[in-house]
């Protein structure tokens, strides 16, 4: 993760719903930011990214048990949109 921060400096995380049923959390989420570094075409520089994805959480007596991610990963081949300035609004 380090890395990923390091080529990302600007990197945001936004959770746009949550859900809680007892040890069960599951969150949908979008990322953007500014990526330098390697990537599966070659080294880029300065290139916007923007993904989506779902996390499912399963706790038990308070700690993390489980941590399942789904990405939607056409979403991170797409240009990234200008990110809205009012909380709570889903992109």
């Amino acid at each position: 993760m380090q890395k990923v921060i390091q080529g990302q400096p600007d990197l945001e995380w936004r959770v746009s719903r949550f859900v809680e049923s007892g040890p069960i959390t599951v969150a949908e989420w979008t990322w953007t930011s500014t990526f330098t570094g390697e990537s599966p075409r070659g080294p880029v520089e300065k290139q916007r990214v923007f993904g989506r994805g779902v996390s499912v959480v399963l706790t038990e007596k308070g700690q993390i048990k489980h941590l399942t991610d789904y990405y939607d990963l056409p979403s991170f081949s797409r240009k990234a949109p200008a990110m809205a300035t009012k909380r709570g609004t889903t992109l």
